[in-house]
């Protein structure tokens, strides 16, 4: 077992304590039940990542990186739910579904796109290296799937500013808390 296993392991451990940890301490709160939700979005992303980064074969290897693209898209929509769900604006998966329905729909559609060699054309892993880490080769919709990304994270971003400015008491300290984890 190679120290980044090691790592990923400790690192999915810890996350996946902590968020139920926080969700067991009053499962009626959403907030809680929210917090859990984007723990395991974490962890799922770091379990694709660690099974990417120990195959030994392509194929392999691509399989996992586009899961773990996938699974990284969902951080932030995660986050966005927890965000809201602080605010009060959210109380559930359906109303945040209708709430945000045009940006899961092009999360779904970027996901699609991720299945495809427009995405992912391959990976190369040189075994003869002591570190064979599989190597990604993108094809230009990789583009696509990067320009989205930074969209969500910097939607997400402008989000947390105008909350943590217009809330108060408890609310605006949760929302300070978890951007300061994130």
């Amino acid at each position: 077992m190679s120290t980044i296993d090691i790592y990923l392991i400790l690192t999915f451990a810890i996350n996946l304590g902590i968020g139920f940890i926080v969700a067991l301490r009053n499962t009626q709160r959403k907030v809680n039940i929210a917090f859990l939700f984007q723990t395991i979005c974490t962890c799922a992303w770091l379990f694709t990542i660690g099974k990417a980064l120990s195959s030994t074969d392509t194929e392999v290897a691509a399989y996992w990186i586009r899961r773990s693209s996938v699974a990284a898209m969902l951080i932030p929509t995660a986050f966005q739910f927890l965000r809201k769900t602080i605010s009060g604006n959210t109380l559930s998966l359906a109303r945040f579904a209708r709430e945000e329905g045009v940006w899961l729909l092009l999360l779904v559609a970027v996901s699609i796109i991720v299945f495809t060699p427009l995405y992912l054309t391959g990976t190369t892993i040189y075994l003869s290296t002591p570190s064979s880490v599989p190597e990604p080769v993108y094809g230009p919709g990789f583009f696509l799937y990067a320009l989205f990304y930074l969209l969500l994270i910097l939607r997400l971003l402008a989000k947390c500013v105008i909350d943590s400015r217009r809330l108060t008491g408890i609310a605006r300290t949760e929302l300070q808390y978890i951007l300061l984890g994130w």
